[in-house]
């Protein structure tokens, strides 16, 4: 059975995640992950249309993994939350899970404002 469109981003994405840094990358791959992160963004999209919403909900958890590691937190929280957007539809039964994302995003959102704003972060 051929592969889905958004099987193939999500096979790049990997990819790219795990490929190493490269001989003259100094600042730990920060690039490698953003570059890793949109693919994760695309695939996670490409679900959706697709209507695959667990794959979807999985490459946006990955997404945002790769956003906290390239050091772009409010990247981060807005994949988290559409993470929790597509894990609501791909998991009714479980109503708790989009919460708990959702709780995360804000959390990161909250603490990038306060940093930015020079308050310590609670």
């Amino acid at each position: 059975m051929p592969q889905s469109q958004g099987q193939i981003l999500l096979s790049k994405a990997e990819k790219k995640y795990n490929s190493s840094p490269g001989w003259f990358s100094m600042g730990g791959g920060g690039a490698k992950y953003e570059e890793a992160g949109d693919l994760y963004q695309q695939a996670a999209n490409q679900f959706k249309i697709e209507k695959l919403f667990r794959d979807a909900g999985d490459a946006f958890a990955k997404e945002a993994d790769c956003r906290q590691r390239a050091g772009e937190v409010n990247d981060a929280a807005n994949a988290w939350w559409n993470a929790a957007k597509a894990y609501k539809q791909g998991f009714p039964e479980r109503a708790s899970l989009p919460v708990q994302l959702l709780r995360y995003g804000v959390v990161l959102t909250r603490q990038t404002t306060d940093t930015h704003r020079g308050r310590p972060c609670t």
